[in-house]
């Protein structure tokens, strides 16, 4: 779906009522996009837009009423702090990742990771999405988890191992993906070389997932090295 596009694109009236008719950039092939296309419906079915009231984009969290990172993060931020129960130790990640130097998208992921909202295979299962297996995409051997895909696999954990070396760390393995930020930021003194390090640790979740989406969608292979060297070279640290 094109993201740019309005609400008036992808429906239609009949009379005073509106009928979705959501257009997709491409056909949808793949049994998991044809599912979330149908969550997406079950969705939005009951919203249903005023005749007469223009169609534009507004962000309400900002008196602008134009989207910014920041605002983004104000919202999140205190809308946790008015009632959702967040783990003081996923919000210290999170102040963390607003600091660094990261490109936008890779910040964004990092948020998802933090706050479990990515569709990993034991997500999926559990907003009844239908899967052949819940296996982890790198080892097949376990449910696939936030913490397990990104920490405990042995894949991802060979990739801390790694990177800890590269960084002269001993090597250390939490048993949460906030724990892990946390305790190699920790590893430094001092706040720039601090971010350095969180910046790092977005680049490698993120490496992580590619190469995972990888393997799921382009028939790629594993490898421990690759994604060692796509979170080295690429992010040009």
């Amino acid at each position: 779906m094109n993201k740019e596009s309005l609400i008036a694109e992808n429906g239609s009236f009949d009379g005073s009522s509106w009928n979705w008719a959501l257009v997709w950039r491409r056909p949808l092939l793949l049994q998991r996009e044809i599912d979330l296309a149908h969550e997406l419906q079950a969705m939005i079915e009951l919203v249903q837009p005023k005749v007469h009231m223009e169609d534009l984009w507004l962000w309400k969290c900002d008196s602008s009423k134009a989207f910014t990172v920041r605002s983004a993060y104000d919202f999140v931020y205190s809308f946790y702090n008015i009632g959702e129960v967040v783990d003081e130790v996923v919000m210290l990640a999170l102040r963390r990742i607003w600091k660094t130097k990261a490109p936008r998208k890779s910040m964004v992921f990092a948020w998802q990771l933090l706050l479990r909202s990515l569709p990993v295979r034991q997500a999926l299962v559990r907003r009844g999405v239908l899967l052949i297996h819940e296996d982890c995409v790198f080892c097949n051997n376990r449910e696939e988890d936030v913490t397990h895909l990104f920490l405990h696999c042995d894949v991802a954990s060979s990739v801390w191992y790694s990177l800890c070396r590269w960084l002269g760390f001993s090597s250390c393995l939490s048993d949460s993906v906030e724990g892990q930020l946390l305790t190699m930021s920790g590893f430094v003194a001092g706040k720039k070389p601090a971010r350095v390090v969180v910046t790092i640790w977005v680049a490698t979740v993120w490496s992580l997932w590619l190469h995972r989406n990888k393997i799921v969608f382009n028939n790629g292979v594993c490898d421990v090295l690759e994604v060692v060297e796509s979170d080295i070279s690429e992010n040009k640290f």
